[in-house]
Parts: structure tokens; C-alpha cells; sequence
């Protein structure tokens, strides 16, 4: 496969509604995508209403109605969450439209998405380019990431890598973290831009700051391998912790390995069973060895941890995401193998 059908196949996806989560691999990072998938990406959208109350929309509704463009912009994007509700994504055009045309960059970056994405609106990716640049035009980040997405797939243009990465760049040094995050992960596996560890650092160090989990989970892979970092797996192992709890539930399969091998942290058995509880609902190789992990403790220590892993899930419901963006696992083959060494030793 050709450097830029790598690239195209391995980019990354921003959440509209999360904008930080994973895709699990299986072998050291390099890519977003499991197997030869090539998913649709999901655009970048910023707004209050991602973990707004629904008793909230009240509020919005009346505020939206006299004329209010943020308001307008709130109402939409809940109105559109579902995105299975057509409806509710018609409903969120007609809204839309109303507070772009009071000049909102918002509202214009969400007008984008809808005709990216064909939903509430025919597809029109040349009216989505439009309207992306129209809000870019106010420097507002998450357009900015938008346009480099059509200008990478060819959306409403020609592909052009090297203009994608120079609007992925403007909305990074803008601030969007998420678009610190993937600039990051360009320079990690040299997608559209020459590959440069210590560059990779930088961004998902900025991106890090900012508390985004995918950033976290990156730069501790980074810290893992000594990679554009000096090695550190203390470094690392504290990162996926944040990560994990800042909503990525596919870094605690990282920080299960540290813990089963004691890298970084002292070797634990009932604590590399907990963080794989909590990766198991993110990354599917988490799942088939959560069980064997586990089994190998006393039952009695078995019941307190998957008791506290189940009450952390509880209180974390509301801003896990089963969606996973933008990070990286980091050398499963060898945890497995060293899964199955220790099960057939017996010993935990």
C-alpha cells in the first residue's frame, strides 16, 4: 500500500459528540483502523450541549425561539445527537441555519457536518467545504479540522494531503485539542508529514494539558518505548491512569499490562484484573483475557475486585464512551503470550 493510501486508511476520527476516544490494535501503534475497515469519519464539532441535562433543553427551546444564535446552536446539537432520528436532524438544520445566519461559527461549522455526513440535509460535500471555511474564516478550530478532513478525503476538492495537514496545524496552534492530538499521531506513524517522534511528543503533550485521554494514552506509549521522550514507565503508567479516567476505558488494557508485568508499578495480580475489567468494555482482546486474569486470584479477591471495578463503571456511566478514536494500544501479541506463559505456569 502507497504511503498516502495508508495514510487515508489509518487517519484518524474525530467524536461529534466525544471528539477523544480509540481503536484498538494489536501490535505496536501505528493506526486508527482495525483490520481493512474503512469507517466514515466523524467530524469535528464543539459545543456544551455533548453532556448537556435533557431538562436543560427547556431552557435552550425558549431561548432558541427569541432569537438566541448560541442557544439555536445548543438546541441543534442536542437534536441531532441521535443519529438514527432524522428528524431530529432536520430539525437541527432549519436551527442551524437560523444562528448562521447571525454569523455564528458554530452553527456554520455545524451546518458542515449535516452535509458532510448527508443527514437532516442531501449530501452536498461542496456545501459542507463552504460552510467549514465560512466558520474557519472566524478561527474557530473545529472548522478548521473539518476543512482539513475534505481537503484529506477530497470532500467537495481534490485530496490534498499537504493543504489537510496545514488546516489540521491551524486548529491545533488554535488550540482544539483533539486536533493537537491527531497532529500528533501524523507525526508518530509519518502520515502526510515527514515521521518525527520528539514533534509527536510535543503535540500530544499539548493535547495533554488540556486533560484530552487519547493525548494521555499516546504520550504514555511514548514514555513506554522511549520515543521522542526519555523512557519513563512511571510516566506512563500515571498517563493511563488519567486517561482512563478522563473516559478512555481503552487505556486501563494498558495499565493492566503494567501492573501484570510490573513495569513502572509494582507487580499486582488483583490490580492488573481491575484495570482489564474496566479495558474489557473498550477493547475487545481486554475482554477475552479479563476472565483468565481474574481467574487466577482467590475468589474472595476476585468478588472485591470485579465489585470495584463495576462500582467505578457506575459512577463514570456518564461520560464513558463506547466510541474509540484517536489512540492506540500498545504491544497486546506480547501480552498475550505473556497471558498464556503465566496461566500455564499456574501462578499470578
Amino acid at each position: 500500500m502507497d504511503a498516502h493510501g495508508f495514510a487515508v486508511r489509518s487517519l484518524f476520527f474525530l467524536a461529534m459528540w466525544g471528539m477523544s476516544f480509540a481503536v484498538a490494535q494489536s501490535s505496536s501503534p501505528i493506526t486508527l483502523v482495525n483490520g481493512n475497515q474503512q469507517p466514515e469519519p466523524i467530524l469535528a464539532h464543539h459545543s456544551a450541549s455533548d453532556t448537556v441535562d435533557v431538562n436543560q433543553v427547556r431552557e435552550f427551546t425558549r431561548a432558541a425561539n427569541f432569537g438566541d444564535p448560541a442557544a439555536q446552536v445548543e438546541l441543534g446539537v442536542f437534536l441531532a445527537r441521535d443519529r438514527n432520528n432524522l428528524s431530529g436532524a432536520q430539525e437541527a438544520f432549519q436551527w442551524f441555519q437560523r444562528a448562521a445566519a447571525e454569523q455564528s461559527p458554530p452553527a456554520m461549522n455545524d451546518l458542515a457536518v449535516l452535509y458532510f455526513e448527508g443527514r437532516g440535509v442531501t449530501r452536498d460535500p461542496a456545501a459542507g467545504l463552504r460552510w467549514a471555511l465560512r466558520a474557519a474564516a472566524y478561527d474557530f478550530s473545529p472548522a478548521e479540522m473539518n476543512v482539513g478532513f475534505a481537503y484529506w478525503y477530497g470532500w467537495g476538492t481534490a485530496v490534498d494531503h499537504t493543504e489537510g495537514v496545514r488546516w489540521f496545524r491551524k486548529s491545533a496552534k488554535h488550540g482544539f485539542s483533539v486536533a493537537q492530538c491527531a497532529l500528533g499521531l501524523l507525526y508518530e506513524t509519518g502520515a502526510g508529514v515527514n515521521k518525527d517522534l520528539t514533534e509527536a511528543a510535543k503535540w500530544y503533550g499539548k493535547a495533554a494539558k488540556q486533560n484530552n485521554p487519547a493525548a494521555m494514552n499516546n504520550l504514555a506509549v511514548l514514555y513506554e518505548e522511549g520515543h521522542g521522550v526519555p523512557q519513563d514507565n512511571a510516566q506512563a503508567a500515571s498517563l493511563y491512569e488519567r486517561a482512563v479516567n478522563a473516559g478512555l476505558l481503552l487505556a486501563a488494557t494498558n495499565r493492566a499490562r503494567l501492573s501484570f508485568t510490573g513495569t513502572g508499578v509494582p507487580r499486582d495480580a488483583a490490580a492488573a484484573c481491575y484495570w482489564m475489567l474496566l479495558g474489557e468494555y473498550a477493547d475487545p482482546l481486554a475482554a477475552q483475557y479479563a476472565d483468565r486474569l481474574c481467574g487466577a486470584l482467590p475468589v474472595s479477591e476476585q468478588q472485591v475486585t470485579r465489585l470495584r471495578a463495576s462500582e467505578w463503571l457506575q459512577a463514570h456511566s456518564s461520560f464513558v464512551s463506547p466510541e474509540q478514536i484517536l489512540a492506540v494500544t500498545k504491544n497486546q501479541l506480547a501480552f498475550e503470550t505473556s497471558v498464556v506463559d503465566q496461566n500455564q505456569k499456574g501462578g499470578h
